[in-house]
């Protein structure tokens, strides 16, 4: 130790104190020693000794430092430690090295355990479905009933479909089954269909109508015409078997609407495709589907059954002898293919809208409110459908807004005249903008607005669907059976088979599922919840007070099970626990003024469903940052 005051010998053998705070004067001498302390260190450590190799020949001390001149301290640095520089360096950039070997690793490991965990996602539902085989695929069949209401089944009229319906079906525990399925608007046949298989809205995958024009082409849209003309309405966005293509899976489509178009891209056209044909017999129509299963090569089978529509159209939704008897053989060819077919298969049973009943005196004549089509020099073309379309000559706002203030006194009170920009207002696809009409007339189920060369023609009494998408009549089918949907159930611990009503473009994120297949990092551009099935809400506490429901479908599953309008006058009728019918977060909810609900019941979230709400929150936060090219994900359907 050294007196107060004299100088500090700063000597790195002694360990104990080196800097002498315990016999330093003042604090300043304590800061300033080690300042000096830590410069000479630093000196000593890049220079000389902590890469030095072999026995030290001469040994500096810090007080032997601070009496050379920095110049030469410097100058004896450099000269005794440049044989020794190289190998520092080394020894510096092989701790670099390791480091960066360490932070590899760790990436390469969270990139393995989330690849892992993704596959699992991607495969989770073809895992479940190839269950009770135990190798492979499971294949999957999914039957449009084109038309069918879900207040058509019935113990009397279906017996069959009734079992699945009915809270019977829960002692199964391979269903899932949904009060109703919401249609996209608007509920026709052709964009709904296109909906379950691209996973978008009408307005956004472009078949906006049964019938509609391109305005810019000049082209109609016509359904039965599968010239190659007809693409440009199709390519617009990609359907189901694009997708299984890529994956080398093989699909078979029988009479599903959009799928005969043949496209230049092979990705594009399903591997078998069946021409339409209204007339086949439901015992032919058994005969090709079970086939099409037979086929080890088939993964994904598409069939469509037309006879509920046509008998709807015929009747209405009004259900007498002619309609009941139709409903039957529906009922008998469902029964006869599930009986028959593997139970490894997961069977999808949809429809894509209801019906409603139209009475010729409930239809309106456009003559006889607007005047002749002629004396609007405005309008380039008008399409006298469900819903009437009018495409105007000048698409500037200020033509069109003429033309509305012109009709809209005009328009009867069942009735609403609406701008295209108020009916779709996130349409951003420049091709697409020139198929939407710029004023659309949307009335109430039951009622229609045609010219009169369409009314002459028309029946006394017939039925008719397109309306808004969240009127009861509208309503479309959705049940679920086999491995996977099993699976589902035990995953999500549901109660029961029955889940909320959800929009119909959550068939696509099923179809993919089913198919084991996983997109989510690819930039496709969809309206549906692709992890749509990973989180379903059970039904829970639902019920409604629908007029309209126990009006058209009195004595449907339905009512018994969820209608309490009937419990005014009847109050031994008895509901079943169920959730409020809600659309999923792509899409706008679908209600009704007529209807009351209870709160759904609260259900914890699994660690998985908290897993991917944090990965989802991630990659909304990266896309806000790096936003992917295209409109990207909508909040859903306009009404």
């Amino acid at each position: 130790m050294v007196s107060p005051g004299s100088e500090f010998d700063l000597d790195f053998s002694d360990l104990d104190d080196p800097l002498e705070f315990l016999d330093s004067p003042s604090w300043s001498q304590r800061l300033r020693a080690f300042a000096n302390k830590s410069r000479n260190y630093f000196r000593k450590w890049y220079y000389v000794t902590p890469f030095q190799s072999g026995i030290e020949l001469e040994t500096w001390n810090d007080v032997d430092l601070d009496s050379v001149s920095p110049d030469l301290q410097s100058d004896y640095f450099r000269n005794s430690g440049t044989e020794n520089r190289n190998s520092k360096k080394a020894y510096i950039w092989k701790w670099i090295t390791f480091v960066l070997m360490i932070i590899s690793l760790l990436l390469l490991s969270i990139l393995i355990v989330s690849s892992v965990k993704n596959k699992k996602r991607r495969v989770h539902g073809a895992a479940a479905a190839a269950m009770s085989t135990g190798v492979g695929l499971a294949k999957t069949l999914i039957i449009s009933l084109d038309g069918f209401h879900p207040g058509y089944i019935s113990e009397s009229r279906t017996p069959f479909l009734n079992q699945i319906f009915s809270s019977e079906a829960n002692s199964f525990n391979d269903t899932i089954v949904a009060p109703y399925m919401v249609p996209s608007f608007p509920s026709q046949t052709f964009p709904n269909h296109w909906s379950m298989v691209t996973g978008q809205f009408p307005h956004h995958h472009g078949i906006i109508a049964n019938r509609f024009w391109d305005q810019k082409q000049d082209l109609a849209f016509q359904i039965g015409d599968l010239s190659s003309r007809m693409n440009t309405f199709w390519n617009r966005t990609l359907p189901i078997w694009y997708f299984t293509n890529e994956n080398e899976l093989q699909t078979h489509t029988h009479m599903w609407p959009g799928s005969e178009i043949v496209h230049e891209d092979p990705l594009r056209n399903p591997t078998i495709i069946d021409p339409f044909n209204i007339d086949e017999p439901l015992n032919d129509k058994l005969v090709v589907i079970q086939k099409a299963l037979q086929n080890e090569s088939t993964t994904l089978t598409f069939a469509y059954v037309p006879v509920v529509d046509t008998m709807g159209h015929k009747y209405g939704n009004l259900l007498d002898s002619g309609h009941s008897k139709v409903l039957k053989e529906v009922d008998d060819f469902i029964e006869q293919l599930l009986s028959d077919i593997d139970p490894s298969v997961n069977v999808v049973i949809v429809s894509d809208h209801g019906m409603s009943t139209i009475l010729k005196k409930n239809v309106y004549v456009w003559e006889d409110h607007f005047g002749d089509v002629a004396k609007y020099p405005s309008i380039a073309k008008l399409y006298d459908d469900v819903n009437t379309l009018i495409y105007t000559k000048d698409g500037k706002d200020s033509a069109v807004d003429e033309l509305y203030r012109e009709l809209q006194p005009k328009v009867p009170p069942v009735c609403e005249l609406v701008k295209s920009t108020d009916l779709f207002p996130d349409v951003r696809d420049p091709l697409i903008q020139n198929r939407i009409p710029q004023l659309v007339i949307t009335c109430d189920p039951g009622y229609l607005i045609v010219t009169r060369e369409k009314y002459d023609k028309l029946p006394a009494r017939f039925g008719n669907h397109g309306f808004r998408r969240d009127e009861p009549d509208m309503r479309a089918l959705f049940m679920g059976k086999g491995p996977f949907f099993e699976h589902a159930r035990s995953k999500l611990k549901l109660p029961d088979q029955y889940i909320k009503p959800f929009d119909n473009i959550q068939i696509f994120s099923l179809l993919l599922n089913l198919c084991g297949i996983d997109v989510s990092g690819k930039d496709i551009d969809v309206d549906a919840d692709l992890k749509f099935w990973d989180h379903l809400m059970p039904l829970g506490k639902y019920s409604e007070s629908s007029p309209e429901m126990l009006q058209h479908y009195p004595d449907s599953e339905y009512n018994k099970l969820w209608n309490t309008y009937e419990k005014a006058s009847a109050p031994t009728t008895t509901t079943t626990p169920t959730t409020t019918p809600t659309s999923t977060t792509t899409a706008p909810t679908s209600t009704t003024s007529s209807t009351s609900t209870t709160d759904e019941a609260d259900v914890p979230p699994s660690l998985g469903d908290i897993i991917d709400e944090v990965e989802s929150t991630i990659n909304d936060i990266i896309h806000k940052i790096w936003p992917s090219k295209g409109k990207g994900n909508h909040n859903g359907d306009s009404d």
